[in-house]
């Protein structure tokens, strides 16, 4: 009886122990800091933060991107960023690590020498962030890789360093940041979208070390991280205007689901995806199929709003931190999922002064599901490596904090679901079967080599032993061959 009494003592205090976390595993600990960036950008090319580069500092704006490693600037003058770059030879901190590195992205590809230097975050009210030696790819050669007017001349890759460039053995900057200051592996990200339509620039705060109180309203509730490469999540179902797509749940995580703040879409596999533009578009048949395959816009004046009511809510519920049974939904309403296009992605007849024209934000993708900033905006999102959780609450940005449709709800219980089968496996090989097949192919090979070797050397003896061997062979050769020629010679 002492026994099961302790055993279930320890399952109730594990039980306890590890809701607890997952409720409050964005508080940083005491003997950190917090440090809030503001976070720019246009609509449709990301959002960026300013870094300090070198000694002196140089200021930089980078692309914040959660689905790569790597710190990557410009070095070297590019006419579509107006030719800001970092100059190593103005930095007496510049260190070259002699390393060449290539790094490909969904879209573009940029490569340039390894180098290391000290990098802060910046703000322009003049805040200060801890300075760390880093590692810093310094760009100078891209292809398709900067944005016209985006605003940032770099990357910063905030994934694990697993995916780091060339090898996983080059330290990211934000593990450096995590071992030489006194920041806790946890970040946040607020993304509040386009604030002002006449302006098109996206606002938005990142906060290293913990999440402000002051950037999300109710609870926050946390989404088991599944691998640590990029932020992987579990999906478990999504549904289109109150309806499940009724998909296995394995087809939502083929081969990945992540939380992608460089990618400007959510991305869903070609299946998926016919399934939701199908839905979208049976909702509103008054639309034509083109606009939810993201051929086409639609425009309304400025005088007056598009019919967000009219529009269906996309609900994507993933699996939730607490256990297997427990998941939470993430309510993507039209305000999210259809973007506000500037005028630099316009036909030529548009007319800025009368219309605003939108886009969905929702593509096909090959490489699984992608939530990305268009989808994370109206979140207050929050990266805790420490826990390996993400944490999802409603934001306080002025536009979405006016809307009274909760955006995160949960967690919710299905006893009979264990929502780990719905996460993507590689197929395991049968190593040993691969070996059997292995030794059988060599077998054949030698079993059919071996009589053509023989008989190869069979043919070679035999003509050695004909020539050399046989008394008078060659001898009798020579003599019938200068009795031709004797012939020859006498005929003529």
């Amino acid at each position: 009886m002492e026994i099961l009494l302790r055993i279930l003592c320890l399952l109730l205090f594990s039980n306890c122990q590890f809701n607890c976390q997952s409720n409050n595993n964005a508080v940083a600990n005491d003997s950190s800091s917090l440090y809030s960036v503001d976070m720019g950008g246009l609509s449709g090319a990301g959002y960026y933060v300013g870094v300090s580069i070198g000694t002196p500092p140089q200021k930089i704006n980078v692309l914040v991107d959660t689905g790569s490693s790597n710190l990557a600037v410009a070095c070297t003058s590019f006419p579509i960023i107006q030719g800001r770059h970092y100059d190593r030879k103005l930095s007496s901190t510049d260190v070259d690590e002699n390393v060449s590195v290539d790094i490909g992205y969904t879209e573009g590809n940029l490569s340039g020498p390894l180098v290391s230097d000290l990098v802060s975050y910046s703000n322009n009210d003049g805040t200060e962030f801890p300075n760390v030696r880093a590692n810093i790819v310094c760009i100078n050669q891209a292809k398709s890789f900067f944005i016209n007017g985006s605003g940032w001349e770099g990357i910063m890759g905030l994934a694990y360093q697993r995916l780091a460039k060339p090898t996983p053995n080059v330290e990211p900057y934000w593990d450096s940041l995590i071992t030489n200051s006194d920041v806790a592996d946890v970040f946040a990200m607020q993304l509040c979208g386009v604030e002002d339509p006449a302006s098109y620039q996206l606002n938005g705060v990142m906060t290293l070390g913990g999440v402000s109180e002051s950037q999300y309203k109710g609870n926050i509730l946390f989404a088991a991280m599944s691998k640590q490469r990029y932020y992987e999540i579990i999906v478990t179902d999504i549904t289109v205007d109150g309806s499940s797509l009724e998909l296995d749940c394995k087809e939502y995580n083929n081969d990945r689901a992540i939380v992608d703040s460089g990618t400007t879409n959510l991305l869903l596999t070609p299946r998926v995806y016919e399934s939701v533009v199908e839905s979208l578009a049976a909702s509103r048949p008054d639309i034509p199929d083109e606009f939810w395959r993201g051929e086409d816009l639609k425009c309304w004046s400025k005088s007056r709003e598009p019919e967000w009511d009219r529009f269906p809510n996309i609900e994507i519920s993933v699996a939730a931190a607490s256990n297997w049974t427990n998941s939470l939904t993430l309510t993507l309403i039209p305000q999210q999922y259809l973007r506000l296009l500037p005028p630099s992605e316009m036909k030529l007849n548009w007319d800025a002064n009368d219309q605003y024209c939108y886009k969905i934000s929702i593509s096909q993708s090959v490489h699984g599901t992608v939530l990305g900033a268009m989808a994370m905006t109206g979140f207050t999102v929050v990266f805790n490596r420490a826990s390996k959780t993400i944490g999802f609450a409603h934001t306080t940005c002025s536009r979405m904090a006016e809307l009274d449709i909760p955006l995160v709800l949960g967690p919710f219980t299905d006893v009979n679901a264990n929502y780990s089968d719905c996460q993507f496996l590689a197929p395991d090989i049968d190593h040993s079967a691969v070996t059997v097949v292995a030794y059988v192919v060599v077998a054949l090979g030698i079993v059919c080599v071996i009589p053509v070797v023989i008989i190869g050397l069979m043919s070679l003896y035999k003509w050695w032993y004909v020539r050399y061997k046989i008394p008078g062979r060659s001898h009798n050769v020579r003599v019938q061959s200068n009795l031709l020629e004797d012939l020859d010679s006498s005929e003529h």
